[in-house]
């Protein structure tokens, strides 16, 4: 934000400007009660050193990026929703019950761009990057079986609050998953400063899906360093990383996807479904991580208990377009 507000690209902020934005974020942020306890021993100061580490790291890697692309943040943190300073995005009567869902959200960070398409017309795009400390990943199983809708929520409240500024209708460029990590780099012998910083953006080259069109990519990462995609010798994008991309028919079918899941979970909230059915997605199931394991009761070793299987064996993305072409969306 105080680089927008001068104007000012992020690779233009020298390393000595970036370190001292950082070290100013990090006195705020410590001053705050919430985070005295870091000023409180000295293994949280060094937390909190470390945490500075890793928030440098990531912003000199993010501006190395802002230098290679055609596109440019213009949104951050953007909260939508009732009350909300992009306001009501994604809203709807639930019916029958004289109830309205209001989808409430924060997105990160928005870039946007614009790109000449075969007639010469210039059309905007945006792309939708939302920060993670730990390793996330899109997978259409997900999406499709509503347990994985953040990205595409903001896709759509993106979308929308775009439409209400940007001339022409904006298409979204992508999804990104942008880490803010910095792990360590090894390699046979002594590592040069270029290879050890080569080794990082390819590590945390960012994950998500983004719109399979070359050029859209080549405008978003000039560099072929900072994304989930490869463009190949000859300009096209490199069929390894195909999983990666998606046409803009795909994107639009996600999305009505999303706010049909969305309503159908208002719709469950309302009426009381407290059912204990958690899900298994191949290895993958919704009780690893649940912190309600004590409140739920949930015991594979009692009969009534059992895992809700879902079918991994579906084709997904047919099966979403097919929705929609079926006038299946509700979320509008």
């Amino acid at each position: 934000e105080k680089m927008r507000r001068e104007n000012r690209p992020w690779s233009n902020a020298t390393a000595d400007e970036r370190s001292a934005f950082v070290r100013s974020a990090m006195a705020e942020a410590a001053s705050d009660a919430q985070n005295a306890i870091l000023a409180s021993s000295a293994q949280y100061q060094d937390l909190a050193a470390r945490i500075g580490d890793t928030a440098e790291s990531s912003l000199a890697r993010l501006a190395a990026w802002d230098g290679a692309s055609g596109f440019a943040p213009r949104y951050f943190e953007l909260s939508f929703g009732e009350g909300k300073p992009a306001g009501e995005l994604m809203s709807w009567m639930i019916p029958g019950s004289g109830v309205k869902l209001d989808i409430n959200g924060q997105i990160d960070r928005i870039d946007c761009g614009e790109i000449e398409n075969e007639s010469g017309e210039r059309r905007p795009y945006f792309l939708v990057v939302d920060y993670k400390t730990g390793d996330e990943r899109l997978s259409l199983p997900e999406v499709y079986y509503g347990l994985r809708l953040q990205l595409l929520t903001y896709m759509e409240a993106a979308k929308r609050f775009l439409g209400k500024r940007a001339k022409g209708e904006p298409r979204p460029a992508g999804v990104l998953y942008c880490m803010l990590k910095n792990p360590v780099q090894s390699g046979d012998g002594k590592m040069s400063r270029a290879d050890a910083e080569k080794a990082l953006f390819d590590a945390l080259r960012m994950k998500g899906w983004l719109l399979g069109d070359a050029k859209v990519i080549r405008e978003i990462d000039a560099s072929n360093r900072f994304l989930c995609v490869r463009l190949k010798g000859d300009g096209e994008i490199n069929g390894t990383y195909k999983g990666n991309v998606k046409a803009e028919r795909e994107f639009g079918a996600m999305a009505a996807h999303t706010m049909d899941k969305l309503r159908e979970a208002g719709e469950k909230v309302l009426s009381g479904d407290v059912e204990i059915a958690p899900f298994q997605l191949k290895r993958k199931n919704a009780c690893v991580h649940c912190p309600y394991g004590d409140v739920c009761g949930f015991d594979l070793k009692l009969e009534r208990f059992a895992y809700r299987e879902l079918d991994d064996t579906i084709a997904f993305m047919q099966e979403m377009e097919r929705e929609e072409e079926a006038g299946n969306g509700k979320g509008e």
